[in-house]
């Protein structure tokens, strides 16, 4: 029995790799960690982005022909990094249903989007206002799919998160309450506070591992509605979170709200997605 040196869990030998066991007490990664991307030394901080760190992946015809998850405007197809510290690590494709205007607005802003996330998260991991780290999938755009009737545009890519769960939305959705789902409604109350009321971090969503939670695709609601994209609803989000935000354990008293407006004219509630009409 070892403990892993990323997820700190005692483990059986065969757990590992002869390649990680041989590296010893305190260096050795489990099977589970290495597939999954924690490459974390012992002794340093889980980095805040989550990076690709491949120059290649594979994917099948059949993958891309059948989704294993849709949203209201995507599909995800998941597929295999080739080259790269992540070879032979799960990815995950992300493109649009449709092109056009939505498309084109989308990645425009998904580079700005992922740089300010992680700018904040960061930020809150260095408050040590939760005992574990917070990261963010970075997200890297990539020219094409392989020509097939169903996708032929620009896709996203990022490393595979095999659990899921939603968080909240950018209407004011929120799961309920407890553990990491206060965890990450204070992530987005704090947001707000930290930048004087300019923004608000929402949309959270990804996976809990054994280092933390890690997010993918967030949303950034702005004073100016579209500034961070489709998805960025503006002062109407902001308001729609925190009419609908109750601060739990992991909120501060101190930290600040916009005045309360009344929920008459409040965005319809969805636990998904909302974008902007364009």
């Amino acid at each position: 029995m070892r403990a892993c040196a990323s997820c700190g869990l005692t483990r059986d030998v065969t757990d590992y790799s002869s390649a990680q066991w041989a590296k010893g007490v305190g260096a050795s990664r489990c099977s589970s960690c290495v597939a999954n991307g924690d490459a974390v030394d012992a002794g340093q901080m889980v980095p805040t982005a989550r990076d690709n760190d491949a120059t290649g992946a594979t994917w099948s015809a059949e993958a891309l022909d059948h989704p294993f998850a849709e949203g209201t405007f995507r599909f995800v197809a998941k597929g295999t990094y080739t080259d790269g510290d992540r070879a032979g690590q799960p990815c995950v494709f992300k493109w649009f249903k449709t092109g056009g205007v939505m498309e084109d607005h989308y990645f425009a802003a998904n580079a700005k989007v992922v740089a300010k996330a992680v700018e904040l998260v960061r930020a809150w991991n260095a408050a040590g206002l939760l005992p574990a780290a917070v990261q963010i999938n970075r997200r890297t755009v990539w020219p094409c799919l392989p020509d097939t009737p169903r996708a032929r545009r620009k896709v996203l890519i990022e490393p595979y998160l095999p659990t899921y769960r939603r968080f909240n939305s950018n209407s004011g959705w929120a799961a309920a309450a407890g553990g990491w789902d206060d965890a990450m409604q204070a992530l987005s109350h704090w947001s707000y506070h930290t930048t004087s009321g300019q923004l608000v971090l929402a949309d959270l969503h990804g996976a809990v591992r054994a280092v933390g939670a890690v997010l993918t695709d967030p949303v950034l609601l702005s004073t100016t509605a579209g500034a961070f994209g489709v998805a960025d609803l503006g002062p109407a989000g902001i308001q729609a979170f925190f009419e609908r935000h109750a601060c739990g354990r992991y909120c501060s008293a101190a930290w600040t709200r916009p005045r309360r407006r009344g929920a008459a004219a409040l965005l319809p509630l969805a636990k998904g997605t909302t974008m902007l009409c364009r």
